[in-house]
């Protein structure tokens, strides 16, 4: 995923203060990502499975701003499945997508749903990828 991440990746500064429920079913992956969101100054809240969090979102969906999940994860939930789930509780749940398999193969499915291009990283992705795109969902939701 972030393979040969620079240090000037390290660095890159948060939108403000949110909490971010990271949905990833690889471990390595996860802890990555997490140890770099919380290296630019937000809150992570990690869950290995989509159960897993739905199970978060129940007791904490007040302090969760923006959903960052895998789109292909075992069990009962993709990511896509995931994201309406909470959406139906939080319709302003910001959502970021990943996967290793290309967006196309996901929006032929479900296009009227989601917006997968815009709202879509392809892994392995570039942490800087992932804090702009980050920053431009919050501050979107800042300014409205």
């Amino acid at each position: 995923m972030m393979k040969g991440a620079s240090l000037r990746e390290w660095e890159t500064q948060a939108a403000g203060p949110a909490t971010i429920l990271l949905v990833e079913d690889e471990e390595a992956v996860r802890s990555m990502a997490k140890m770099f969101l919380e290296r630019n100054g937000y809150s992570v809240i990690e869950a290995e499975s989509g159960s897993d969090a739905v199970a978060i979102w129940e007791k904490k969906r007040h302090q969760i701003d923006l959903l960052v999940t895998d789109l292909i994860m075992p069990g009962e939930f993709t990511g896509q499945k995931l994201a309406r789930r909470l959406q139906c509780d939080g319709p302003d749940l910001k959502v970021i997508f990943s996967s290793g398999y290309d967006c196309e193969d996901f929006a032929e499915s479900e296009s009227d749903y989601l917006d997968l291009e815009s709202n879509f990283l392809q892994k392995p992705y570039r942490l800087s990828s992932l804090s702009q795109m980050i920053r431009e969902l919050l501050e979107t939701e800042n300014v409205a």
